[in-house]
């Protein structure tokens, strides 16, 4: 449970990227698919910092990561699920090099 209460300002700041920016765009009439790539930064990079602050918990991460993007797919991508493990392994990506960092901090303080 300690695991899931560390991990779920992270996941917020996913669901308002996969909900509230999808929503937003299609409101002031702008096209979704180019912003994929925003998405997919940003995702990339919510998962290197919690994987850096809390290490060896990516897979988790980015399996949830992908849960929650599902229902925005149907929404807002007329079913385009793909994208669902577009974004699961852009976390878990992510979630690797934060863990990465970490190895590399301690073994120069060694």
């Amino acid at each position: 449970m300690k695991r899931f209460t560390g991990m779920l300002p992270f996941l917020l700041v996913l669901a308002v990227l996969y909900y509230a920016f999808p929503y937003a765009l299609l409101q002031l009439g702008m096209a979704l698919l180019p912003k994929i790539g925003i998405m997919i930064i940003v995702s990339f990079l919510c998962s290197l910092v919690y994987s850096v602050l809390r290490p060896f918990g990516s897979f988790l991460f980015a399996l949830l990561a992908g849960l929650i993007f599902l229902p925005s797919a149907f929404l807002f991508y007329e079913g385009a699920w793909i994208y669902t493990f577009v974004f699961a392994i852009t976390c878990l990506i992510g979630g690797v090099f934060g863990t990465q960092i970490i190895k590399l901090r301690r073994m120069k303080e060694k």
